[in-house]
């Protein structure tokens, strides 16, 4: 099996899982949070995973790493897979990310209230969903032209009385 018909791609997210996992034994966040990532997504022939993946997060959010939190309500809203869905703790874990803006005073970015409007729409509450979803749309305005339309087929799902899952 030679590196060229991997494809260097592979290889090297192979070679950074170890680096993560190494980097993870001395509790380094960021390689907890990426090592997540590898399970969710399937990276460097890892089977994708979202139990594990969520494990992973878990131990991110254990260190106060706000990205696993959206990332983890993300994921637990929107899987395809209805074993890895679960709105409900979702909105539990999304509430950490919410505390986190609150009590730094700061905004929320609006990824995050994409995923936010996701778990909402997750729990049937389609209205808060729209409302959150066309303030990210319209607070993406001219620069979010290129990623726009994710957004605004979400906001259509919502508006529907749909839940986004993952294709």
């Amino acid at each position: 099996d030679s590196v060229a018909s991997r494809g260097l791609g592979d290889v090297y997210k192979r070679q950074a899982l170890e680096w993560f996992l190494k980097a993870s034994e001395f509790g380094h966040s960021d390689a907890i949070y990426n090592v997540a990532n590898y399970y969710i997504r399937g990276f460097a022939d890892k089977p994708i995973n979202c139990q594990t993946a969520y494990v992973w997060y878990e131990k991110a959010q254990k260190k106060d790493h706000i990205v696993a939190y959206n990332d983890h309500a993300w994921s637990l809203a929107t899987s395809a897979d209805e074993q890895c869905r679960n709105p409900e703790r979702a909105m539990r874990v999304f509430a950490q990310v919410q505390s986190h803006y609150r009590y730094n005073n700061k905004e929320m970015p609006l990824t995050y209230l994409d995923t936010q409007a996701a778990v909402h729409a997750g729990v049937s509450d389609f209205n808060t969903a729209i409302r959150l979803q066309q303030e990210v749309v319209d607070g993406l305005g001219e620069q979010g032209m290129a990623i726009i339309p994710g957004y605004i087929k979400r906001l259509e799902f919502y508006k529907k009385r749909k839940a986004w899952v993952q294709e």
